[in-house]
């Protein structure tokens, strides 16, 4: 029986919490949760599904090859790996997987949200979330000189939101693993 540790999914999110003036961590953390959360409804809802989510991890590995290129283009460097790397990551998916390259052109999470009715939730918690998580002058200016208590209460309330995603994926993988077994 396959057993998931509900506390690995949630290790930032519980180090976020044992920070002092952690709220910016807390809120990354949470938000991060919330996007597992709407692709673990996403993969589980069908095979199609699934496979897109899999196949998403090679799309990351073309797109984060590209941009370490660009970087290297930019800054006038050699990059003497380039070659090497762009031949395996060819290479590698073809041969092991049976996926041709595939382009960096990832299913954003808002996509995956509309796909799954969750469009009106995501958007609502992404844009809270993001507001602490970000450096925005929101943050920087507005919140982060507020009293202590005033800035841990929206701490926790970001540990919350993020328990509450985290338990959302632990649901629906249990729920996927209880049909198998």
């Amino acid at each position: 029986m396959i057993a998931f540790n509900r506390e690995a999914l949630g290790r930032d999110l519980l180090t976020a919490s044992e920070q002092e003036d952690g709220l910016p961590y807390a809120a990354w953390n949470a938000r991060n949760l919330l996007e597992l959360s709407v692709r673990t409804k996403y993969f589980l809802a069908s095979k199609d599904n699934a496979k897109r989510f899999h196949d998403d991890a090679l799309r990351d590995a073309h797109g984060l090859l590209g941009a370490h290129e660009q970087l290297y283009d930019m800054t006038g460097k050699v990059n003497t790996l380039k070659d090497k790397t762009r031949t395996r990551l060819e290479r590698v998916p073809r041969e092991r997987l049976g996926v041709a390259l595939l382009d960096s052109k990832y299913e954003k999470v808002i996509n995956v949200a509309k796909k799954m009715g969750l469009k009106r939730w995501y958007d609502a918690s992404n844009t809270y979330l993001s507001k602490y998580a970000h450096p925005t002058a929101f943050l920087v200016i507005g919140v982060m000189h507020q009293p202590t208590v005033f800035v841990t209460g929206l701490q926790h309330c970001c540990i919350a939101f993020g328990v509450d995603f985290a338990n959302k994926c632990m649901t629906d993988l249990e729920q996927m693993v209880a049909a198998i077994c």
